[in-house]
């Protein structure tokens, strides 16, 4: 359970987390233990040893280092080589969680076959063992889940569990795999404090306890920058080291946009990663009472760490999901920006539904205004997801205008889009300039709690921004 969890961080950052994702890992790994257990059941039956099964165990501990050594190659190469992601999910999940899962799926007949004494008890001895693997599997699952991936790491913890393995395998196997474990044990070593010592470089490599961050120190033109990245298309967050200003060009839209408001007394931010607009609209303008709402206190810790968020008086950040803030809270903003995603450019689902959007339509004060981002295209077969999110808006508020935030791009291609909806008209907006229609949405059915099938149609944003 440790290693399927993990492996969402492993294929994370190349493949992002969507239902594919978690879909393709879960059934290959199962797929494998079934394999497994039909492989292992089968060799059980001759003339089984501990030897033998100390083998496997060390083949397993192998296994999961060679998927250490490999995760990043892997996932990168077939992440551009296959555009259809489900496929690219699948067999990414084949090659890095495959072998391994079949040979830790063999362990278990085995060790039944070896426990068996007694015909006369069998039941209760397979009983036992079943009970005693599957409170490991609920031990694996929240040491996993709750603690070990954010205090360890996606690579430190796979490292961790070879280890584990191989000195199961010396316990069973005794002194046929000494010699091969106390060599495979060194080189884990040095790759462990190699990893401890790299990761604080141009590229920090973190965990947090909702996904793995990259952040990267690089330069654009002349200049520094620092940029964050949770999934395989484009960065989330970047800001220029030298002024603190965002190099996203949405965020620097948005951000003029407000200036212009007359109204940004009460400003919520559902969203946070880097944290970057939200702080320099609270340095700009301190009459302002600036709200972030961010599930992530891991992402957060990275703001300061790597973005320069400080103890401002006017800017708060809560650790929520951004629904339960919207569905609980009863005050009043002026404006409320949405700007949150679950992996790269796909939207969370639940805050982009007509019943989110309405929750935040109860929040805003009569002349306020909501500025969500979409990550998507204009025209094609992309823009499904567009049209819906659209109709979905209409259905939450009385006008909604639509910007491209890079007009010279072809509507075909994909690009950061903005969403404006208010309860008055919308005036001509500084920093959005280019506002466009929609032949017709109604067409589209809403996206709701109860459907909303964004993973499906974000398939073709995917494909279309891999040209």
């Amino acid at each position: 359970m440790i290693l399927e969890l993990v492996g969402s961080r492993v294929v994370a950052p190349h493949l992002g987390s969507s239902t594919f994702v978690w879909t393709s890992l879960i059934g290959t790994v199962l797929g494998a233990l079934s394999l497994g257990y039909y492989l292992g059941g089968h060799y059980a039956d001759r003339s089984p040893s501990y030897k033998k099964l100390g083998w496997i165990l060390f083949a397993g501990a192998l296994s999961i280092l060679l998927t250490t050594l490999s995760k990043d190659i892997v996932a990168l190469l077939v992440g551009r080589s296959l555009r259809d992601l489900r496929f690219a999910s699948i067999i990414t999940s084949l090659i890095l969680f495959g072998p391994t899962s079949i040979l830790l799926g063999m362990v278990s007949p085995y060790c039944i076959r070896l426990a068996i004494k007694d015909l006369d008890h069998s039941g209760a001895t397979v009983g036992n063992l079943y009970a005693i693997s599957t409170a490991g599997s609920i031990l694996g699952t929240f040491l996993g889940g709750f603690w070990l991936i954010s205090l360890l790491g996606t690579t430190l913890i796979l490292y961790t569990l070879s280890i584990v393995l191989l000195f199961l395998s010396i316990i069973a196997a005794k002194t046929a795999v000494a010699i091969p474990s106390v060599v495979i044990l060194t080189l884990i070593g040095h790759l462990s404090l190699s990893h401890s010592q790299n990761r604080w470089k141009n590229i920090v490599d973190l965990d947090t306890e909702y996904q793995r961050v990259w952040v990267v120190t690089a330069s654009e033109g002349q200049r520094a920058v620092r940029l964050l990245a949770t999934g395989p298309d484009g960065y989330q967050s970047g800001m220029f080291l030298d002024t603190g200003e965002p190099t996203n060009g949405y965020l620097s839209a948005f951000a003029t946009a407000i200036n212009g408001f007359p109204q940004r007394q009460d400003i919520l931010a559902i969203g946070g990663a880097g944290i970057i607009l939200p702080r320099r609209l609270a340095e700009q303008h301190p009459e302002s009472s600036i709200h972030v709402v961010e599930l992530d206190p891991g992402m957060t810790g990275v703001a300061r760490n790597f973005f320069g968020l400080t103890d401002l008086p006017n800017l708060a950040v809560d650790h929520l999901d951004g629904r339960i803030f919207l569905n609980t809270t009863t005050k009043m903003f002026d404006v409320i920006i949405l700007d949150a995603f679950a992996g790269s450019i796909s939207i969370p689902f639940h805050l982009i539904t007509e019943e989110a959007l309405k929750e935040v339509a109860r929040l805003l004060k009569p002349n306020g205004v909501v500025l969500q981002n979409v990550i998507g295209t204009l025209e094609g077969h992309g823009s499904t997801v567009t049209q819906m999110i659209a109709r979905t808006f209409q259905q939450a508020f009385s006008y909604v205008a639509i910007y491209p935030i890079d007009p010279k791009r072809a509507p075909s291609e994909v690009q950061n889009i903005a969403f404006v909806a208010s309860h008055q008209p919308i005036p001509q907006l500084k920093g959005l300039a280019n506002r466009w229609k929609f032949a017709a949405v109604d067409h589209f059915q809403p996206l709701t709690d109860d459907f909303a099938p964004l993973d499906y149609h974000m398939l073709a944003v995917y494909q279309a921004r891999q040209h």
